[in-house]
């Protein structure tokens, strides 16, 4: 097997970097420490050292079903997963020693449970530490006076992880809040730096394969911390009654951020050509120097936001003057340009980027300010208050929709159903393995496969590679300090010590945490009865094998390869740029009331072409003979993300259009577009290629006439020194529309020749 980390000095340098801990990270290890530690060290001094041990297993389970967001979403989440890993256990604990009630209920549980999936995020960690609990403790049979303390056991630590967890509830109501905008605008600022830089890396290289790489992974954050955003104010807001002030700031800071992402966009787009049309290096190092600055700015907007502080109005006008001198340097150098109308119009549109981007950035300070205003604990709004018939009816309609959700997923074309079929049978299969000969510590085997089995098999395989390594590096520690250390206060420092190194990086690298959590486990087991080495060795021999069995249940069970859900995929990210094109030309063609649909169309696609990259990437992870045409799908790929960043930059421009001219062949041209966008989706979910479009082609060259043409008449307007025309305010209007017109239909090109 080809192992993540090509050897162990790789892996112990990956360690070493991991070892060097940030203050959150530090903050979230000791409490997960005292989630999980405490509880065994207050067993032992009752000496009910299985039951501290039930207890861990409760608030370490309890404590990775937290969904993060609100405290309201993560209450409901942990509470929900108290309640069903204590019943899991239960039943676990009475089942367990009966093979032939085991397995069919294993088989049960993870299907059944795995299937929440189709309810989102929520649904998704409360199932699967459901079927981990349920796995554990069916590996450890006991009578039903063992069941009734267990349960009792994972009650307690399941609210013993709640309140480590919420105790800030009541002291800091808005403090998940804070944080999930401040990710958000921590995530634009990022976004843009690495786009920015990307772009000219391009311009000098033409390595659009290096673009895409280093940009679409921070796409994908910045959508991540938007829908997180988003979130967290839709759950605080439906949770009192009538917009609160400071509820009503969080949702405009998060919607200028909306505006500021697509304004990063244009940005980037438009330094891409800035630098591609002039040469001149002074002018590439102020455009550097303005992108930094405003990152500079947004990270600031970023660190108030999450501190919950008022916004340093010196501080902050100081950064913006620095700004602005940047820009004023920028402006200065469109004399040099005269010559160059083309490096000239490129340079005076990054300039209007800009201004949009500062008015936006000073918006989001007034909102700061606005949110500061209130204190934390000023969220007096009244709760909502219904009567029992209405809760009832919220409930059936909870119901109902969630059953009518479900439904439709019980289905082979479901992603889920799938993955749940595919878990529940290869974990039955484990406990049968394991029952049979009756394997010390097998429940190992079928919690291996828990964690590795992904709906993916791309990431199955990295999952698997990394378990495998990083329980084998754990294990061979764990065997040597469990052979020689035999003092049991020694041995309870290292389980500290490594417990707390080990949920330090939980949301780290997952092969290092895998080895800390396997050198824990190991102490844990040797605590009892010290010098119990081998256990080390079977834990690594139960994870092999359950490695083995996950990948092979990936490759044979229920198989759907990426080549297959990639086309339709495609078809919608082509069938979402039609919709934002067709939105946003609208609007340039003199249609009115369109702007709610061009932010709806923009989120659409985003989303999108989001998921389009992510799964590709998946498709590369998988097995060469099952990835299909690699080239053909990443051009398509590339293409509509460079397409949707177009029509993204094409919306910013609307900003300062007038409305009052009309561009000769524009109305052709866009029913072209959508026409040839049509037929790509059409080809793509066929599998057929298309020739070049000419007729789109022949639209472009009459928009580019027309362009020409209003060019020509304003330079004979300034001969004659006729300054402030029509004319002028037309150009404006259209002229930047036409460079990415033109980058549009090569876009689309380049789609239908491959």
């Amino acid at each position: 097997m080809h192992f993540v980390y090509s050897s162990s000095k790789t892996f112990l340098k990956h360690i070493h970097t991991n070892l060097s801990l940030d203050r959150p990270t530090i903050i979230n290890g000791l409490r997960m420490t005292g989630i999980t530690v405490i509880p065994i060290l207050v067993g032992m001094l009752l000496h009910a050292y299985e039951l501290g041990v039930m207890c861990f297993l409760s608030g370490l389970y309890v404590a990775l079903a937290d969904v993060g967001g609100t405290y309201r979403s993560r209450a409901f989440a942990m509470g929900t997963a108290t309640v069903g890993v204590a019943l899991a256990a239960f039943v676990a604990t009475l089942t367990g020693s009966i093979i032939w009630l085991a397995v069919p209920l294993m088989f049960l549980f993870a299907f059944g449970f795995s299937m929440l999936g189709v309810f989102g995020n929520i649904g998704s960690k409360v199932g699967f530490v459901i079927i981990g609990i349920f796995i554990l403790i069916l590996g450890q049979p006991a009578d039903f006076t063992h069941a009734v303390e267990r349960l009792l056991a994972f009650i307690a630590g399941g609210l013993w992880a709640m309140l480590l967890t919420l105790y800030l509830w009541p002291i800091q109501p808005l403090q998940p809040i804070r944080r999930a905008l401040a990710d958000y605008y921590h995530a634009v600022s990022t976004f843009l730096m690495r786009s920015a830089s990307m772009q000219r890396l391009d311009s000098i290289a033409s390595d659009q394969h290096h673009w895409n790489e280093a940009v679409s992974q921070e796409r994908t954050r910045v959508l991540a911390a938007h829908d997180q955003a988003h979130t967290s104010i839709v759950s605080f807001r439906s949770a009192r009654q009538g917009a609160s002030p400071i509820g009503q700031s969080f949702m405009l800071l998060t919607l200028t951020a909306d505006r500021l992402f697509d304004a990063s966009i244009a940005l980037a787009e438009g330094i891409e050509i800035a630098s591609t049309q002039t040469r001149v290096e002074h002018i590439h190092a102020l455009l550097n120097g303005c992108v930094q600055q405003v990152s500079t700015l947004i990270t600031s907007l970023a660190a108030t936001i999450k501190a919950g502080r008022a916004l340093d109005q010196a501080l902050f006008q100081k950064e913006l003057a620095i700004l602005e001198e940047r820009e004023a340097a920028l402006r200065e150098t469109l004399p040099r340009l005269v010559d160059d109308y083309a490096a000239l119009v490129s340079v005076r549109n990054v300039i209007r980027l800009l201004r949009t981007v500062i008015e936006e950035v000073r918006i989001a300070s007034g909102y700061l300010q606005s949110s500061a205003a209130n204190p934390a604990g000023s969220v007096g709004e009244e709760r909502q208050h219904r009567s029992i018939s209405v809760w009832f009816k919220s409930l059936q309609t909870f119901l109902t929709s969630h059953w009518s959700i479900l439904r439709d997923n019980m289905s082979g074309q479901s992603l889920i159903y799938r993955h749940s079929l595919r878990l529940a049978a290869s974990t039955a299969l484990a406990v049968a393995i394991y029952m049979l000969p009756g394997i010390h510590y097998g429940y190992w085997i079928p919690l291996t496969i828990l964690f590795i089995l992904k709906p993916d098999f791309g990431g199955m395989r990295k999952r698997a590679n990394q378990r495998v390594f990083g329980t084998v590096m754990g294990g061979i520690i764990g065997t040597l300090i469990a052979g020689v250390v035999h003092n049991e206060l020694i041995l309870l420092f290292l389980l500290i010590l490594i417990g707390f190194y080990a949920f330090s990086l939980l949301n780290a690298d997952y092969g290092v945490y895998v080895a800390f959590l396997t050198l824990f486990v190991v102490l844990l087991l040797d605590v009892p009865l010290p010098g119990n080495w081998q256990v080390a060795l079977i834990r690594i021999f139960n994870t092999v094998l359950g490695g083995v069995i996950s990948v092979a249940a990936g490759y044979l069970i229920c198989p759907q390869w990426e080549r297959e859900r990639l086309p339709v995929q495609l078809a919608k990210t082509i069938a979402a740029n039609r919709q934002y094109f067709h939105c946003v030309l609208s609007a340039y063609l003199g249609e009115a009331g369109e702007y709610e649909k061009i932010a709806q169309a923009g989120r659409k696609v985003h989303l999108e072409n989001s998921n389009a990259a992510v799964a590709f990437q998946r498709m590369l992870a998988e097995p060469k003979n099952k990835q299909g045409d690699v080239e053909r799908f990443y051009a398509l790929v590339t293409y509509n993300q460079h397409f949707s960043d177009r029509i993204t930059t094409l919306a910013t421009y609307l900003r300062s259009l007038s409305g009052k001219h009309r561009l000769p062949g524009l109305d052709s041209f866009t029913r072209q577009t959508e026409a040839a966008l049509q037929t790509i989706e059409e080809a793509v979910l066929s599998g057929n290629r298309l020739s070049q479009l000419d007729c789109l082609e022949e639209s472009l060259k009459v928009v580019q006439n027309s362009l020409q043409a209003l060019i020509t008449l304003r330079m004979n307007e300034l001969a004659s020194e006729q300054i402030d025309t029509p004319n002028r305010e037309a150009i404006r209007d259209f002229v930047l529309v036409g460079s990415q017109l033109d980058r549009l239909t090569h876009d689309i090109s380049g789609m239908s020749n491959v």
